[in-house]
């Protein structure tokens, strides 16, 4: 009689159980496996993340630059003082990021960031508020 008959579980016997260990050492096999696969997936993922990263990266630092050599001849063109000091202040503050960015790999540079993070949250918000707000007056003329 089998459980489905009488409603009563059934208890496997010795015999059952030695019958289930060569199952569970292969699923147990097959997990771990399956564990390694996807950690040199989860590697690959990475390591092509960081060199799109490095490409973003390169291309900022070109873009920084243009942007900085712009700001310095708005400055020399233009008559007014005010606007010249501050396009001067833009420049310099484009070349010391073009600067950061630098040399640095992606890894080294998301790495800096959590520091600055945890270290100075107020002063990182700010400083990109005011970036921000640089930009979006930048990009309106």
């Amino acid at each position: 009689m089998n459980e489905l008959e009488t409603g009563i579980p059934v208890r496997p016997t010795d015999g059952a159980r030695s019958q289930d260990e060569p199952l569970r050492e292969r699923a147990g096999s097959t997990l771990d496996a399956g564990k390694q696969k996807a950690k040199e997936l989860a590697s690959k993922a990475g390591d092509e993340a960081i060199s799109r990263a490095d490409g973003v990266r390169d291309d900022l630092h070109r873009k920084l630059t243009g942007m900085a050599d712009r700001l310095d001849s708005l400055a020399n063109e233009g008559d007014n003082q005010d606007f010249a000091g501050i396009a001067r202040l833009g420049s310099r503050m484009m070349r010391r990021a073009s600067g950061a960015l630098e040399g640095q790999s992606a890894e080294d540079l998301l790495r800096r960031a959590r520091s600055e993070m945890q270290e100075r949250p107020v002063a990182v918000v700010v400083g990109m508020a005011a970036l921000g707000f640089f930009a979006v007056r930048l990009l309106k003329d």
